[in-house]
């Protein structure tokens, strides 16, 4: 929303996110200064990048659906997204090195999608958090602030989360 300087973008691969940051000029370059900017991640599911891409948990019933978390805080989110690496950590250690993994596939033959799983090589410095991912770009030269503000179709933004949106903006 240009008039707004307002972008969004879905969870996006770690390259994905970069491109958009390049889009928006957010990192300095000889004779340039970077404009700011400002990740607001109000996805409620915790998310984990794997080898630059991220995953979410799901449950194994209901693989397309979201797992629903209705009032959860920035904190909490955080907080699980670090158990999951710290279980995924876990799972590659036992089992050398891979993991099942699956996502989701279309076939435009069918217009059907399915959910694949397959094994993937995993080191443990592949496994990284949003604020991990984000922390990383700023250590790399992108003007970015991050913040993990979760909004839900279940119910309407508190007030307090409008607070926090636009407490980001007056930074």
């Amino acid at each position: 929303v240009d008039e707004y300087h307002v972008c969004c973008m879905a969870t996006p691969t770690i390259s994905g996110a970069k491109e958009m940051l390049n889009y928006l000029d957010a990192k300095s370059k000889p004779g340039f200064t970077a404009r700011k900017v400002i990740l607001t991640d109000v996805r409620e599911e915790a998310v984990v990048y794997i080898n630059c891409v991220p995953f979410v948990l799901r449950e194994l019933n209901k693989p397309v659906d979201t797992l629903k978390h209705v009032g959860i805080t920035g904190p909490v989110v955080e907080h699980m997204e670090a158990r999951l690496k710290e279980d995924i950590l876990a799972e590659i250690r036992q089992s050398g090195g891979r993991m099942l993994l699956h996502r989701e596939e279309y076939d435009p033959s069918t217009n059907q999608s399915a959910v694949v799983g397959y094994w993937e090589n995993i080191l443990a410095d592949d496994v990284k958090t949003p604020a991990e991912v984000y922390s990383l770009l700023k250590d790399d030269g992108y003007d970015i602030v991050y913040r993990r503000i979760p909004l839900t179709r279940e119910r309407d933004a508190l007030a307090s989360d409008v607070d926090a949106i636009q407490y980001c903006q007056d930074e």
